[in-house]
């Protein structure tokens, strides 16, 4: 979840301990889960921020009832 985030749904993205401590310790996966919305900075609102599932391989916007909806690839992918 989002730094001092809610537990809703919307706000919680599972993987696995070793994974979430590179992305804690280590700036390039740190930057690379920013870009696929694996992780969002205190500021940003899950709800409006979609993340690719990589089981699925497609860009998805959470909401609070556990559903995912299939969206476009976001614009920050096409930025440098």
């Amino acid at each position: 979840r989002s730094v001092g985030g809610t537990d809703a749904p919307s706000n919680i993205v599972t993987m696995g301990s070793i994974k979430n401590g590179l992305l804690e310790s280590d700036a390039e996966e740190r930057r690379i889960a920013i870009r696929y919305g694996w992780k969002l900075e205190s500021w940003q609102d899950p709800l409006e921020e979609p993340f690719y599932h990589l089981g699925l391989r497609r860009w998805f916007q959470p909401d609070d009832s556990f559903e995912l909806r299939p969206v476009p690839i976001p614009a920050r992918m096409f930025s440098l």
